[in-house]
């Protein structure tokens, strides 16, 4: 009887420690706290772990300490760090504008130097072209999020996340991040799958909310020619 007692206290322990674990994993300022040193290794595949690492437990968050371990990254001499540098700068900024996050606007900006220089690696550039396709996902509708609405672990997206990060292997896996998406934009429909007319009031201000400006296209300068 005694012997019975322990052993299922013990396991009573070891369910704690693990649910303990879990919280301290799903918490960014814990996973801040474990890698922040890491993002500074001199290993850079360990470095290039520790953004990913990031990239993941802030997604969507906007954090500011994550932005900044990561932003030293983008200049890296390693070419795979600045690729993982993008791409987890990219789950962090989703969904943030410029009134709630203004480091959002810099790093579209370095995107798009990124993808458009003739000179920058072929590595980085199509990190570049993954983090640009995620930061716009589902038309700016969209947000990156591993739980449900209950706050418990969502499935998919843990096994979409992992899967997309094999891309390195194979470039088509990257297409499992559509997994971890989750709609933020109101969807009202009803039984019949009709748009009824509806009112919405939202007392945040318009910059909250707002898209981006669309690029604006060099225009060439003719020269006259001159007879």
């Amino acid at each position: 009887m005694i012997s019975t007692i322990t052993t299922e206290a013990t396991t009573v322990d070891e369910v704690k420690e693990e649910i303990t674990e879990l919280c301290n994993l799903s918490d960014a300022e814990q996973c801040l706290s474990y890698t922040g040193m890491l993002a500074e290794h001199f290993n850079p595949h360990v470095r290039y772990g520790a953004a990913m690492a990031l990239g993941i437990s802030c997604a969507g968050s906007g954090y500011k300490e994550a932005i900044a371990l990561l932003d030293p990254l983008l200049s890296a001499k390693e070419n795979f760090v600045r690729q993982g540098a993008v791409i987890a700068l990219s789950f962090i900024l989703i969904q943030q504008t410029d009134s709630i996050c203004p480091k959002v606007n810099e790093f579209r900006r370095t995107l798009t130097k990124m993808i458009t220089e003739k000179g920058e690696d072929s590595i980085t550039k199509l990190g570049a072209i993954l983090a640009q396709g995620i930061i716009d996902a589902g038309g700016r509708n969209v947000t990156i999020s591993l739980h449900n609405r209950n706050g418990h672990p969502d499935m998919p997206s843990v096994v979409g996340t992992f899967v997309f990060l094999q891309y390195w292997y194979w470039h088509s896996l990257a297409h499992f991040s559509s997994l971890v998406f989750k709609p933020t934009c109101v969807i009202g429909l009803n039984l019949n799958l009709e748009m009824p007319k509806t009112e919405f009031r939202c007392n945040a201000k318009p910059s909250t909310f707002a898209y981006p400006p669309p690029l604006e296209e060099k225009k060439k300068e003719e020269n006259e020619k001159v007879f």
